[in-house]
């Protein structure tokens, strides 16, 4: 949520987005294709989530789905370094639990907006960011992800493992995943910019990084990941 910062010059990733969709990603896209990522259905009864599970949590060989996970917490948290991700808050501000949502434990408080970026993030004026963690996900929005159902069980903490899921989970139940398992990267990106400010497509005027970056952050997690 926070100005993407530090660049990647535009003319050297125009060749490079090209070569990436046209070349690259659709022979990784055939292999991810297969991936069966369960029910985009919403909460429900389920057992509790644990770091140790080997169920949703596992990522495949040529999944592109951490390469994107990747993309949004290095877009969201431009510059810090990605295991500190997970602990980072809106403006930057450091927590240290991860019992739960550093909000719910009272570690932190709600940040005030401008009125102009309540309104264009579709709230009221007065609105406050509680945006946390490597996906910067608000309060709200973890305690709906949190919850189990046919997308899994429980999540239990705020951890990295059930911060990873969460973000997940709302690309499933978004759209987003289907269309990036099937090789649409670009709309997939653009549907997740409806969640995460920081991309491509987002009205929500707090700083978002252009197409190209977001393709060189996500070939970089492919780097790292695959």
């Amino acid at each position: 949520m926070r100005d993407g910062g530090g660049g990647f010059p535009a003319g050297l990733f125009a060749m490079a987005a090209l070569a990436a969709i046209f070349i690259l990603w659709p022979r990784e896209s055939r292999a991810a294709a297969a991936i069966d990522y369960g029910s985009d259905a919403g909460p429900g009864e389920g057992d509790a989530w644990s770091s140790d599970n080997s169920g949703d949590a596992v990522i495949q060989q040529n999944d592109p789905l951490p390469a994107f996970l990747y993309m949004i917490r290095s877009a969201e948290n431009r510059n810090v370094p990605d295991p500190q991700r997970y602990n980072r808050f809106y403006a930057n501000i450091q927590f240290s639990g991860l019992a739960d949502h550093p909000v719910a434990t009272g570690e932190l408080e709600g940040i005030h907006l401008s009125d102009a970026m309540c309104r264009a993030a579709g709230f009221s004026t007065g609105c406050v960011s509680t945006a946390a963690g490597a996906y910067q996900l608000i309060l709200p929005t973890w305690q709906r992800y949190r919850q189990a159902g046919a997308w899994g069980p429980y999540l239990p903490d705020f951890g990295v493992a059930s911060q990873d899921e969460a973000a997940r989970r709302i690309l499933q139940s978004s759209g987003a995943l289907g269309e990036l398992v099937t090789g649409n990267f670009s709309s997939a990106v653009r549907i997740a910019s409806k969640t995460w400010a920081s991309l491509p497509g987002s009205t929500a005027q707090q700083g978002g990084v252009s197409f190209a970056d977001t393709l060189a952050l996500f070939t970089d997690g492919q780097r790292i990941f695959g």
